[in-house]
């Protein structure tokens, strides 16, 4: 009787653990604070750029510029040098789940920088989780990355008009 009892207590002491360190593990999932930044410019000039910013409560800001020509991989305030157009819009759950899985698919496939940029092609610069990644997009196999480029472009309220030179 006495090692019942044990054993009772012991399996709920373990359940109740379990149930504690599961909640914290969502909890600290759920408060991750997160952004998906883009950029998408003609490598060959400074004008034509776009730079799409996606933040954690489902707001997407696209602006379309020209921009400073050194200040590409930063993705910072100082990308433009001057913006000729700004839109704000929000994104429904669905989309932002979409948008989270590829990212996901994105970070389990690895980081991948690609160097072959052609010239008069547009490049791509895409950050996430502090991670930046590089394509052109013309000319890019990385399957994750391209799925994600394709979908924040779709979702953009600027239409990014990526012609076939730049």
């Amino acid at each position: 009787m006495k090692y019942k009892m044990i054993i009772i207590l012991s399996a709920t002491l373990l359940a109740i653990s379990i149930l504690i360190v599961t909640g914290l593990r969502r909890e600290t999932n759920q408060s991750r604070h997160w952004t998906i930044e883009m950029a998408i410019f003609p490598n060959g000039s400074t004008g034509s750029s776009y730079f799409i910013r996606i933040a954690e409560d489902g707001t997407i800001s696209s602006r379309f510029g020209s921009r400073n020509e050194f200040r590409v991989r930063t993705l910072d305030e100082d990308f433009f040098r001057e913006v000729h157009e700004q839109m704000e819009d929000a994104i429904n759950d669905n989309e932002m789940q979409n948008l989270l899985t590829l990212a996901q698919e994105l970070e389990v496939a690895g980081g991948i920088s690609e160097t072959g940029i052609s010239f008069g092609s547009w490049e791509v610069v895409l950050k996430y989780n502090d991670i930046i990644y590089e394509m052109d997009y013309w000319d890019s196999d990385f399957e994750p990355l391209k799925r994600l480029v394709d979908e924040i472009i779709r979702l953009s309220p600027i239409q990014v008009y990526l012609r076939g030179w730049s």
